[in-house]
């Protein structure tokens, strides 16, 4: 018993350290053996580690709970009744691995761990019968019920605790934490996890790799309590212990850690650092499946930042070393990460053959679920090109798998991307009712507050194109109209109270946006101005740079279409830009261009205007003074300048050349240009001082707005306010306008250029 006791231990630790061709080849001998030598127990205890092994191999689940019935029959037969309740519970455990409907393998699972709890209670085996109450909380917690699973850990883990089990309730009491946290309690998770973490602290004089996996737990509890600072002072008091234990591994854990905390915190240069220290510490000890997994990490980051090359340099990297583990379903994961990081460089060509590439591999390995995930990114990819239907039914085939093999969340995510191709599609209808039934999905599933909101702002914006569709096709009636914005508004309104219980800054600045966008349309631009400039303080705390560009630029159009207040839009466009230029989103600063020539053309078009009408007023003015007055005498034409208010006084002709903006401009030639054409409008052969306000220099209101267009002529691309002289009124203060004007309008050049 002693020796199948010792093999089944080997072929279980072989498994856990990846091996698992290895193990199994191990057990499948040793069963044999035991076959051919007529030893029943062996024989037993090998078939039951068979069974255990499959829990890294779902897709064998029915065939190892077969095997597991099997080996509870002999351990029956030879009336071993702790290892009796080890296969129930092997069953149960494979019952909850299951591929599908994880609830529906956890109701499976309940009444076998219920016979094995009874079983082990009367057998007084403290140790089993603990690890039966664990199981029990577990198969409560994967079907939701919380509170079940709360009340079976704490027994688990009291039980494990009055039995000196320190090792086993330290394990507990980290699960407790991870449940704690599923359950919205945070506080109590960090109390778990620390007592945990203590536990092991007091058993090890050295830290182990336990260690770092319940530090994980930890750091995951200190930041949905947002203390970020606790999470950091957890993880380098760890890192400590493993350095003094020179264990490079725990170390490299530890690094991981820390770049995870500093992402939380917006301190993405950090992140990338210790994500970084990470890989290599990791390729030090030679684990290369730390390794592959912290440079996928270190390319979200670099994704983050806006460094698509980067980015692709180290997910190829970590797809080499999947490639040497001949681990096929990592593999499939690195290739669709590489996919992303395709479509964020808009080589959709590139992110389609790697998402193909992945879909292969999980329909080589049988994994349904993995190739609906891969449909849904071959989706996301097609739907940058113009095969849109193509898209929608990539879209549908991965729901059709995800509701056959009952994957809920999948289904849920497959309508989200069906509605979103929808949208670009302009069937804004339709988009709806994806929306909508995801939502429905969603809410089946129960807590899943993050997508809940994504999808209501989805369906608030779907609400919105839908009514501007019909409006401009003139199919929209005013009933139509105010029940289509109201919907709208209250599904804003309700994403928003979402967003608050979840308390993220992000996704609150995200349900104000979808706000100010329905009172945009609305047309109430006081509401619409408060809810966007609120939601772009909270995107700008959370560090989200890509959401404040994305409000900045709604912001710059309220400004523009509700107000017609171009110097506040322009602002508010221009910072947007910036925004998108620091994530590298090209087609975010694509679409903030856009904005500032629609502001240059609409606030030209204005001053035109206002330019037209002095002129005409001028031409009035001169007229009246060209009349004879009855007071005047024979004296002639001796009216002066002062008959010439408004036009540019005779006796000086400017010198002055047009700039190329493009090429650079050196300040003083900027300089020169406004003396003069200022000059050739006031009429003076002076130098005008460079700091001297040029109204006192001769400059009247009416030459001021004939300055500003001389100027723009002299000075092409360059674009400068009707206010000109009033904000701006030396040549001083214009020559620093025009600067800042001419980067921008370079930079401008230059993108469109690419």
């Amino acid at each position: 018993a002693g020796i199948a006791d010792a093999l089944r231990m080997v072929s279980l630790a072989r498994c856990g350290q990846g091996k698992l061709r290895e193990a199994h080849q191990f057990a499948q001998d040793a069963l044999a053996n035991f076959k051919s030598s007529g030893d029943k127990s062996g024989e037993a205890k090998m078939t039951l580690a068979l069974s255990e092994m499959a829990v890294k191999k779902p897709e064998m689940a029915d065939a190892c709970i077969k095997m597991a019935a099997e080996a509870q029959a002999m351990f029956k037969e030879l009336g071993d009744k702790k290892m009796e309740g080890a296969a129930m519970l092997a069953a149960a455990e494979m019952h909850m691995a299951k591929k599908g409907d994880k609830k529906k393998g956890a109701e499976d699972a309940t009444p076998i761990i219920g016979a094995a709890v009874a079983l082990l209670n009367d057998l007084g085996d403290k140790r089993m019968e603990g690890k039966a109450l664990h199981a029990m909380a577990k198969s409560k917690a994967v079907g939701g019920s919380m509170e079940a699973a709360l009340r079976a850990g704490k027994e688990a883990q009291e039980l494990f605790a009055g039995a000196g089990l320190r090792k086993l309730e330290a394990s507990e009491l980290d699960c407790l934490s991870a449940w704690y946290l599923e359950d919205d309690q945070a506080g109590a998770a960090v109390t778990a996890a620390e007592e945990a973490l203590d536990i092991m602290l007091e058993e090890s004089v050295f830290a182990t790799p336990q260690e770092a996996a319940y530090l994980q737990t930890l750091v995951k509890a200190h930041l949905a309590s947002k203390s970020y600072n606790a999470a950091y002072r957890a993880a380098r008091d760890m890192l400590e212990r493993f350095q003094e234990a020179s264990d490079v591994k725990g170390e490299a854990a530890c690094f991981s850690q820390i770049s995870f905390i500093h992402q939380s915190r917006g301190a993405i240069v950090k992140a990338v650092r210790y994500a970084q220290k990470a890989s290599e510490a990791f390729e030090e000890v030679g684990d290369t499946a730390g390794q592959g997994e912290a440079l996928r990490a270190l390319c979200r980051l670099y994704m983050q930042v806006g460094q698509p090359d980067k980015a692709l340099k180290v997910v190829q990297e970590a797809l080499n070393v999947f490639e040497e583990l001949e681990n096929v379903p990592e593999q499939a994961v690195t290739l669709m990460l590489r996919a992303e990081v395709f479509m964020f460089k808009g080589e959709v060509a590139n992110a389609l053959r790697c998402s193909t590439e992945a879909r292969e591999l999980y329909q080589d390995a049988k994994d349904p679920k993995g190739e609906a995930s891969a449909l849904l990114q071959l989706a996301t990819a097609q739907s940058g090109t113009e095969e849109l239907g193509r898209a929608v039914k990539l879209a549908e085939e991965a729901q059709v798998i995800s509701n056959e093999i009952g994957d809920v969340y999948g289904e849920a995510a497959a309508y989200r991307v069906i509605g979103n191709v929808n949208m670009k599609r302009e069937e804004f209808d339709a988009a709806m009712k994806a929306g909508q039934r995801a939502l429905a999905l969603y809410r089946d599933l129960g807590e899943l507050r993050e997508e809940e909101l994504a999808v209501l702002i989805f369906c608030s914006n779907a609400t919105l194109m839908d009514l501007m569709k019909k409006e401009n096709s003139g199919k929209g009636s005013e009933k139509f109209y105010k029940s289509a914005s109201e919907k709208s508004l209250k599904l804003a309104k309700e994403a928003l109270s979402i967003a608050k219980k979840i308390d993220e800054p992000a996704h609150v600045g995200a349900a104000m946006f979808a706000i100010a966008q329905c009172q945009m349309v609305c047309v109430k631009g006081q509401e619409a101005i408060k809810a966007a400039e609120e939601g772009q303080k909270l995107l700008w705390e959370s560090g989200d740079l890509r959401g404040e560009g994305g409000i900045l630029l709604l912001l710059a159009n309220i400004q523009l279409q509700i107000f017609r207040d171009y110097s506040k839009a322009k602002d508010a466009a221009e910072e947007g830009v910036w925004c998108f230029q620091q994530v590298g989103d090209a087609r975010g600063e694509a679409q903030g261009w856009e904005v500032l020539d629609k502001i240059d053309h609409e606030s030209g078009a204005q001053a035109r205007a206002q330019q037209a009408m002095m002129m005409q007023q001028m031409a009035a003015q001169n007229q009246q003074v060209l009349m004879p007055l009855p007071q005047q005498g024979q004296g002639g034409d001796d009216m002066g300048d002062a008959a010439m208010p408004s036009a540019a006084r005779p006796g000086y002709v400017p010198n002055a050349a047009k700039l190329d903006v493009t090429s650079g401009l050196a300040i003083e030639a900027v300089h020169k240009t406004i003396a003069e054409v200022a000059k050739g409008l006031i009429g003076i052969d002076e130098e005008i001082e460079v700091d001297m306000p040029l109204m006192e220099a001769g400059l009247t209101s009416n030459t001021a707005v004939l300055l500003r267009d001389s100027l723009m002529q002299q000075m092409p691309g360059i674009s400068l306010p009707v206010t000109l002289t009033f904000d701006y009124p030396s040549i001083g203060s214009m020559g620093e306008l025009v600067m800042e004007n001419a980067q921008k309008a370079a930079l401008k050049a230059a993108k469109k250029k690419q």
